[in-house]
Parts: C-alpha cells; sequence; structure tokens
C-alpha cells in the first residue's frame, strides 16, 4: 500500500469476550451511537397488504395478518395490521404505483424516506371486534418512532420489516416487529394523473351552457358543449363527456352575441395574450393540492359523474375555432389539437337561449360538479378508512 494511502487509513480494534481481536477500516466513519435494544412485545408475520397512492411520491399503506376490505379494515378478530404512509420518490406510472425499495424512518417532514408520524398515519391496531363490519380494538400509535426497510423484488413483491415504538401502557403491548412478504396494490388517487385520449376524435355534443363576462380589455365566453346528464340543481350524474371552449371577444358591457362571431388561434392560459380573437388553451391547473380543468379541454366522466384519475381528459394546446351565425342559431366549428398532438374537432349549432350574461363575475365553468368532499374519521379504537385518508401539506 503506498504511503500516502496508508496515512489516510483509520482502523479500529475489537477486542471481543472470547479474546479475538477484529479489525475494521473506519476512514469514513463519523460517530458511534450505542442503544438499548428495544423489546418488542408484538412480533408478527403478514402476507396481506393494500394501499392509495396520492401523487408527489405519497405511498400510505397497510400490512396485516389477514385480510383486509377494500376500506383496508380487518375483517376478523384478533388480525394485526400496521398503517404508514411513506415518502418516496414519485411513481413514474400512477395507476401501477411501486413503493420504492430503502430505508424510511419516522418524521413530520415530506422528505423521501420518511414515514410520516402521526397517531393517524402510523399505528398498529389489533381487531378485538367488528359490528356491523366496523372494527373496533387496540390502536397503539408509534410515537417514540418507527423505521421500515422495504424491498420491492424482481417477482413484484414486496419484502418490508417494521419496527415502531410507542409510549402507550394501556393496550397490552407498545412495541411491534412486523414483517411482511407478499403483494401490494396501490389505488391511483394522484390527482395529478388522468387518462389521456388516444386517437383523433370527434364529439358530437347534445347540449351547450354558456356564460359571458365582460373585462376591461376583453369578453370572455366560457362555452360548455355537453352529453354528461344533469339533475335539477345543474350538477352532474352519469357518465357522458364536456367539452369547454373558452373564447376572447371584444369587451362589451352586455352581452352581444354577433361578437362571438369570427376565427379564433390559441393562446397561454396563464400568460396571454388576452385578446378578442383568442381561445384559452386547456391546462390541469393545480389549485392547493387540488387539480381543476380550465380553458380549452374535454373531460369524461364516471357512471357516478365525477371526473377521476381514471377517466379521460384532453387539453387543447393549438387549432382553430370558427363561430358563425345562421337565424338564431350559432354554429361552432372546432378543429382543434391535443396535447399528444391527437385532433379534436367538433361542429355543433345552437340556439341564442343558451347563452347568459354573467357580467361582474368570474367566467362560470359550467354544467357544476358535484365536491367529493369526504372527511376521514378515526378514534382511538377505530382506523380510518385506507381509501379517505391523504396527509394535509
Amino acid at each position: 500500500m503506498p504511503a500516502a494511502a496508508q496515512q489516510n487509513t483509520r482502523t479500529a480494534l475489537l477486542h471481543m469476550k472470547s479474546g479475538e481481536v477484529k479489525e475494521f477500516n473506519v476512514s469514513d466513519l463519523d460517530s458511534i451511537t450505542f442503544t438499548q435494544p428495544v423489546d418488542y412485545d408484538k412480533v408478527v408475520q403478514c402476507k396481506y397488504g393494500m394501499g392509495v397512492y396520492y401523487g408527489d411520491g405519497e405511498y400510505y399503506t397497510v400490512v396485516s395478518t389477514d385480510s383486509l376490505d377494500p376500506s383496508g379494515y380487518p375483517t376478523r378478530v384478533g388480525q394485526v395490521s400496521v398503517f404508514f404512509y411513506a415518502i418516496g420518490a414519485k411513481s413514474v406510472y400512477s395507476p401501477a404505483a411501486i413503493l420504492p425499495s430503502g430505508r424510511y424512518v419516522a418524521s413530520t417532514s415530506f422528505a423521501q424516506g420518511t414515514l410520516y408520524q402521526s397517531d393517524r398515519y402510523l399505528y398498529a391496531f389489533e381487531c378485538t371486534a367488528i359490528n356491523d363490519g366496523k372494527p373496533t380494538g387496540k390502536k397503539v400509535a408509534f410515537d417514540l418512532g418507527a423505521e421500515a426497510n422495504v424491498e420491492y423484488k424482481s417477482d413484484g413483491t414486496y419484502a418490508i420489516d417494521i419496527k415502531g415504538r410507542s409510549s402507550s401502557t394501556t393496550e397490552g403491548f407498545s412495541n411491534v416487529h412486523l414483517t411482511f412478504d407478499g403483494t401490494i396494490a396501490y389505488a391511483n388517487k394522484d390527482a395529478s394523473y388522468y387518462e389521456r385520449y388516444d386517437h383523433d376524435y370527434n364529439f358530437v355534443p347534445k347540449n351547450l351552457s354558456a356564460g359571458y363576462t365582460a373585462g376591461t380589455s376583453y369578453g370572455d365566453y366560457s362555452c360548455s358543449f355537453y352529453t354528461v346528464p344533469l339533475d335539477s340543481n345543474g350538477y352532474t350524474i352519469g357518465a357522458g363527456e364536456l367539452m369547454n371552449v373558452e373564447l376572447l371577444t371584444k369587451p362589451d358591457s352586455v352581452m352581444n352575441l354577433d361578437d362571438l362571431l369570427g376565427e379564433y388561434k390559441v393562446t397561454s392560459a396563464m400568460q396571454g395574450p388576452y385578446e378578442p380573437g383568442r381561445f384559452l388553451e386547456g391546462i390541469n391547473y393545480n389549485m392547493y393540492g387540488t387539480y381543476v380543468s380550465i380553458g380549452t379541454y374535454i373531460n369524461e366522466y364516471n357512471d357516478e359523474g365525477y371526473v377521476t384519475p381514471n377517466t379521460k381528459r384532453g387539453f387543447v394546446k393549438d387549432g382553430k375555432v370558427t363561430v358563425t351565425k345562421d337565424g338564431d342559431k350559432y354554429r361552432f366549428v372546432c378543429d382543434l389539437v391535443l396535447e399528444n398532438g391527437y385532433k379534436l374537432t367538433m361542429d355543433y349549432s345552437a340556439d341564442k337561449s343558451c347563452f347568459v350574461s354573467r357580467a361582474g363575475a368570474p367566467a362560470a365553468r359550467t354544467p357544476m360538479v358535484k365536491s367529493r368532499n369526504a372527511a376521514a374519521t378515526a378514534t382511538a379504537s377505530q382506523p380510518a378508512a385506507l381509501r379517505l385518508v391523504k396527509v394535509s401539506r
């Protein structure tokens, strides 16, 4: 070994009780911490698991000794489950999310490699009774810390080792060591994800609902062409599609439908220029963690009248819109290009009664879409439904 290398090499000699001396290279060693061993009074092996992927590398997971119901609840008395909310790298494909291999440690940060520490997101649960499908039992939060070692294997299964520590003294156990070997399917709840229209598409609407808002330098016609069914209050209630076209005209103080006539070219929804003769591009806009479609786009609705990560969305990035008039009817001819290059076309004529003035108020996107805000509840003896819980940053 060269002399310079010898000078930079540090070793430690460990003297064993047997008399043996072991030498270790400690050149890169920063510190050594000695801790007391932890007595794990609940040691379990699991082979059942499920999870929800919320996007942004957030994986809420439950692993358990027995099968779980669709909400992540235990299905039999005596069943032990551990719930954890892991922060890792973003999934490449949200509908088939994979919890990344690595070590995760309890913390209240959102850094990668974190188990989010909270009595709502990091705990063990032992089921002692099930009444009307709702389990009750012993819940122990890992307030003193936890770590999980995760290995995603080439056969599509996980090997997970979790150790959690609690200050609880009332439930019959405090510290849990759980091992898991099996598959975990993550339901896709990534709000930023959407299925795309994967072919040229000609949309044939059944109705139009349009509103006008007067601005200082332009007027805004928000035109929603749709096939999705509505209830008496204008909320979407079933399967169908909605295509919104956002047209900028000259800024009349009162609605004048003849201002619509002409040809429109695309402009940026966020940067403009906002001027007559433009239509706004479509974008999937992040509004405080909730993604909404704005500008010119087409959305597919499921059987319950919702836009979800599993329904199609198409955001227009180029093309033209032409509006002409024949008597009391206004004809919209759209020759548009979606973000992935496919064409979106439409040719539809609507009566002037489909337009209303909304002067003085923001342009509304109609028809209205139902809100899906569902608060998850959890008590000391009952876990929160897995599918409803997401950490609020």
